[in-house]
Order: C-alpha cells, then structure tokens, then sequence
C-alpha cells in the first residue's frame, strides 16, 4: 500500500520539478526579448496610442 503512494508521490513531484525548470526557461526567455531596445520601443508606442484613444474616448463620453 505504500510502496504505489510512494511511486505516484515521486512522480508528481518530478513533473512539478519539470512543470517549473519549463516556466523558468520561458519566462527568462521572454525577459531578455522584452529588454531589447526594439521590443521596449513598439510596447511604449503600443500603450502611448492605447493611453491616447482611452483619453480621447473619456473626452468624448
């Protein structure tokens, strides 16, 4: 009885250890994409426009 509690514990907790080592390499990834100069500049034209049409809609309501 407790040997298969003990099977199905260890391999959750590996693929809990995989599910995380996976979120760590995309997320790192995603950090030094989003530090590029190119990317910084089309996220601030993105929001600045998307600021713009939010104020021009709350003027206009």
């Amino acid at each position: 009885m407790l040997n298969p509690m003990l099977v199905l514990a260890s391999a959750d907790a590996v693929l809990h250890t995989c599910w995380l080592i996976g979120w760590t390499v995309v997320s790192g990834t995603a950090a030094r994409l989003l530090r590029t100069l190119r990317v910084r500049r089309a996220l601030d034209r993105l929001t600045g426009a998307i600021l713009v049409g939010l104020g021009i809609r709350a003027a206009a309501g």
